[in-house]
C-alpha cells in the first residue's frame, strides 16, 4: 500500500457507460434517471433495545449510542406500529394520513433468492468499509491507528430478526423520486464488556523475551543471562533491537494496552534483559486497559488514540509500525524546518536548597550574570573556569574552581572537591562554548581538535562525573543540564555569519543525555553570536525555568525558534547529484554488520565501486576455521562460537 499516493488513488473516477448502480430499492444504469422507488420495508431485531440517543437517518438505517444494525431480508408482514426510542423516552409512531393518490402502490413479490444476495451484498460492504478504516487509520495515525483492530461487521441471523412494514411515503409531485420516511430503528442489546485479555506471568514474559532475542541474535535462551549489556555484550546494534523490542511489543502487550511515545522512549534505553522484563510486567500490571465491547450485530469502531504529548510538541510524521513478520512499511522522508517557538513568560525556576549548581564560566560576564539571579532565587552556585592543558586545579576564590575541563580525569577530582565542599551537584550550565575564540574561517586542525575537546568533551567529562548525583536529583526534585552554543545563526534562513559547526557535538551529546535521563531536564540553546551578553544571559534563565520539554531551542536576536520535521517526499525524477559508478572509491564506516553490511553489499551490487571499511575489530584470520567454514547464517555461526568456547 502507497500511503504517499492515496489521495491520487482515491479520486472520484468517472463512470463507464456499462456501469451500473446497485442500492437496497433497486438497480438502474448509472447513467439513467432515478425513478421512484417503492416504499422500503426494513427488518429490526427483536431484542430489547436499551434506552439511548437514537435517531434515524431517513435512508432506513438507525443509529443509537455508535450500534447500527444492518438491514437484513425483506420479509413482509403486519406489526404494531414502531416504537422510537430518544433520550431514554419512548415514543409511539405518528400515524400521517394523505389521500390515495399520494401513496405508492403496493411492493409486487420479491423475486426468489432476493434476501440472499442482499444479505451477501451488506457483509461484502461491511468488510470494504473496515478496509477502508484500517487504511486511514494507518495514514493518519501510524501504529496506533492499526493496532487496534476490530471484528468485521457480522449480521443477525434471519431467524432472530422480526419483521416490520413501513408506512409508504407522501409522494410530492415535483419530486421524482420520494425519499422514505424517517422512522428511529431499535438496535440489539449491547452485552456487558468482555473481560481483559489474559496477561503473561513475569515467567511467560521472561521466556518470550528471551526467546525473541535468541532467534535474532542466535543466542541459545539458555545462554542468555538477565543482566548482561545487550549492546556490550550481546552484540545488538541500534537496528537489531528496535526489531527486537517492536517483535517483543507485538508478542508480550496485547492490543488493548495503549503504550505511549514516551513509554517506548524509555524502553528503549534500558539496557538489559532484566530491565526490559521489568518494564514489560509494569507495562501490564499497570498500563490503561481498555476491554473491547463486541455487540452480536455490528462491532463498534474504535475510537483513535489522542496523539502522543512529544509527537504534539515536535510535529514529526509518525510511521506506521508492522504488524506482520514479513510486512513491508514505508517511512515517510522529512526534512528539518525552522519554525517560531512559544514566548517564555518569566517563570522562575526553583532550586533545591541541598544542591549545587555547576557553572562553566564563558569569560564574558554570562556566568556572573547567571550565579546572581540563581543565588537570588535561593540556589547555590559554583563556577568552574577552564585553565587549559597547563593550568593547576585550584580553588581561585569562594565558590570559583579552575581546572583542566578537556582532561577526565582533572574533571572527575574537580567534582569530587565540589561535593565534598558544597554537597551533591543538581544541575550542570555549560557556558565555556559561548567563550571569544578565534574565527572558524581562520582554524586550522589543531584548532579544530582544540575547540572540539574544550566544548564538546568537557561537557561529556563533567556530564559523567556528575550522573550518580543528577540521577538522583532527577527523580526527586529536579536536576538540569543546560548548554549553550553561538549555533544560533544556524536557525536563520540565511546565516549571517559563520560559527563553528564542530558545536553541533553538544547538541547530539545533550539529546543523548534527554534520552538517558529521563528525569533530568536536558536542553541545548543555540544563542545569537551577535546579541548582548546581557540578552543572553537572560535568555539562558529563561530556558532553565522554562519546564516545556524542549530539547534544542535556538536563537535569532530575542526571537526564540525551534526545529520541526516536515514530510518532504523524495522525487525520484530528480538529476542524481552524486554519480557512483566502477571508478568511484566510497568510504564505510561503522563495521560491516547489520545496517552497514546491508548499504555496502547494495552498493556493491549496484554500482561495483571499490569500498573501504572501516571499523573498530580486527580483521579476520586469512584463513576460516573449518569449524565455521561451510557456515551461512548467524544462528549457525553463533552456536558453533558457543560451542567452541565450552
Amino acid at each position: 500500500l502507497n500511503l504517499a499516493a492515496l489521495e491520487l488513488d482515491t479520486r472520484v473516477k468517472p463512470f463507464s457507460a456499462t456501469t451500473w448502480m446497485v442500492n437496497g430499492g433497486g438497480v438502474r444504469p448509472a447513467h439513467a434517471p432515478e425513478v421512484g422507488r417503492r416504499a422500503p420495508h426494513l427488518i429490526v431485531p427483536s431484542a430489547a433495545v436499551p434506552p439511548g440517543n437514537g435517531h434515524g437517518n431517513g435512508n432506513g438505517n438507525a443509529a443509537g449510542n455508535g450500534h447500527a444494525v444492518p438491514p437484513g431480508p425483506a420479509v413482509i408482514a403486519a406489526l404494531p406500529p414502531v416504537v422510537s426510542r430518544a433520550n431514554g423516552k419512548a415514543h409511539p409512531s405518528v400515524e400521517t394520513r394523505v389521500s390515495p393518490g399520494q401513496i405508492a402502490p403496493p411492493p409486487g413479490p420479491l423475486a426468489e433468492g432476493t434476501g440472499d444476495v442482499m444479505v451477501q451484498f451488506q457483509s461484502l460492504m461491511g468488510r470494504f468499509l473496515d478496509t477502508q478504516r484500517k487504511v486511514m487509520m494507518a495514514y493518519l495515525q501510524g501504529a496506533q491507528g492499526v493496532a487496534a483492530d476490530t471484528a468485521a461487521p457480522t449480521l443477525a441471523p434471519p431467524e432472530a430478526l422480526a419483521a416490520v412494514t413501513v408506512p409508504a411515503p407522501v409522494v410530492s409531485m415535483s419530486m421524482p423520486a420520494p425519499a422514505p420516511a424517517a422512522i428511529e430503528v431499535p438496535v440489539a442489546a449491547e452485552p456487558p464488556a468482555l473481560a481483559a485479555a489474559g496477561r503473561m506471568t513475569r515467567e511467560q514474559l521472561t521466556g518470550e523475551l528471551l526467546r525473541i532475542v535468541g532467534e535474532r541474535t542466535g543466542y541459545p535462551p539458555e545462554m542468555l543471562g538477565l543482566d548482561v549489556d545487550i549492546e556490550a555484550d550481546l552484540g545488538i546494534d541500534s537496528i537489531k533491537r528496535v526489531e527486537i523490542l517492536g517483535n517483543v511489543q507485538r508478542a508480550c502487550i496485547p492490543p488493548e494496552v495503549q503504550v505511549g511515545e514516551k513509554a517506548m522512549e524509555q524502553l528503549t534505553g534500558i539496557k538489559t534483559l532484566r530491565g526490559i522484563a521489568d518494564w514489560l510486567e509494569k507495562a501490564l500490571a499497570g498500563g490503561p486497559v481498555e476491554a473491547k465491547a463486541v455487540a452480536p450485530a455490528v462491532a463498534a469502531a474504535p475510537v483513535a488514540p489522542p496523539p502522543s504529548p512529544a509527537s504534539e510538541k515536535t510535529g514529526a510524521p509518525q510511521a506506521a509500525q508492522p504488524t506482520g513478520e514479513g510486512e513491508l512499511v514505508v517511512i515517510p522522508r522529512s526534512m528539518l524546518a525552522v519554525v517560531d517557538a512559544p514566548a517564555l513568560h518569566g517563570q522562575g525556576a526553583r532550586f533545591a536548597p541541598d544542591r549545587v549548581l555547576l557553572v562553566t564560566d564563558d569569560g564574558r560576564g554570562i556566568a556572573g550574570m547567571m550565579a546572581e539571579e540563581v543565588q537570588a532565587l535561593g540556589g547555590r552556585v559554583v563556577v568552574v573556569r577552564h585553565a587549559g592543558a597547563l593550568g593547576a586545579s585550584e580553588q581561585m576564590a569562594p565558590g570559583v574552581y579552575q581546572a583542566d575541563l578537556t582532561d577526565a580525569a582533572a574533571v572527575a577530582r574537580l567534582v569530587d572537591r565540589v561535593r565534598q565542599e558544597h554537597g551533591p551537584l543538581g544541575g550542570i550550565v555549560h557556558l565555556l562554548p559561548l567563550a571569544v575564540r578565534e574565527d572558524f574561517d581562520a582554524m586550522d586542525l589543531a584548532g579544530w581538535r582544540a575547540a572540539l575537546a574544550r566544548d564538546v568533551k568537557s561537557l561529556f567529562h563533567l556530564a559523567r562525573a556528575a550522573a550518580p548525583d543528577l540521577k538522583q536529583a532527577g527523580s526527586g526534585d529536579g536536576a538540569w543540564v543546560l548548554a549553550a552554543t553561538t549555533m544560533g545563526g544556524a536557525y536563520d534562513d540565511e546565516p549571517r555569519r559563520s560559527f563553528f559547526p564542530g558545536q553541533a557535538g553538544i547538541a547530539g551529546l545533550v539529546k543523548s543525555l534527554a534520552l538517558e535521563w529521563p528525569g533530568v531536564q536536558c536542553k541545548v540553546v543555540g544563542l545569537d553570536a551577535e546579541s548582548p551578553a546581557a540578552l543572553q544571559a537572560e535568555q539562558l534563565l529563561g530556558e532553565l525555568a522554562a519546564a516545556d520539554g524542549l530539547v534544542e531551542v535556538g536563537y535569532h536576536g530575542a526571537q526564540r525558534r525551534v526545529l520541526q520535521p516536515r514530510l518532504a517526499s523524495l522525487d525520484a525524477s530528480a538529476p542524481v547529484q552524486v554519480a557512483v559508478d566502477a571508478g568511484s572509491v566510497v568510504l564505510v564506516t561503522g563495521g560491516a554488520r547489520g545496517i552497514t553490511a546491508e548499504v555496502a553489499a547494495e552498493l556493491a551490487e549496484r554500482y561495483r565501486p571499490t569500498l573501504v571499511l572501516v571499523g573498530r575489530s580486527p580483521l579476520p584470520a586469512p584463513e576460516e576455521s573449518p569449524a565455521t567454514r561451510e557456515l551461512a547464517s548467524p544462528h549457525g555461526l553463533k552456536a558453533a562460537l558457543l560451542d567452541g568456547m565450552r
